[in-house]
């Protein structure tokens, strides 16, 4: 178990409510955070230093139309029908 883990878990054990404060989901991404390619994390890193909140907001919303079974992925095939569809508006 990695170190930050067992810092959580302590913090947890500490009486602090934590399952009201964090929704279980975003502890989900946060863990699966550290299974990432270095690649993936600075393309993370590069856009939530450059995208406002309203668009971080909108491109999720754009990326869920897509994730159809809701594992955080998209298919190249899926994502290849996107980018030939915007393509073709402009």
């Amino acid at each position: 178990e990695s170190k930050s883990l067992q810092m959580w878990e302590r913090w947890e054990n500490s009486g602090n409510e934590v399952d009201s404060m964090i929704n279980p989901n975003v502890v989900k991404a946060l863990v699966g955070f550290k299974e990432y390619s270095d690649m993936r994390k600075l393309l993370c890193e590069v856009l939530s230093f450059t995208l406002l909140p309203e668009q971080i907001q909108g491109l999720r919303k754009e990326f869920e139309k897509y994730d159809q079974d809701g594992t955080g992925e998209i298919t190249l095939s899926a994502l290849k029908k996107v980018l030939i569809g915007n393509a073709s508006t402009g």
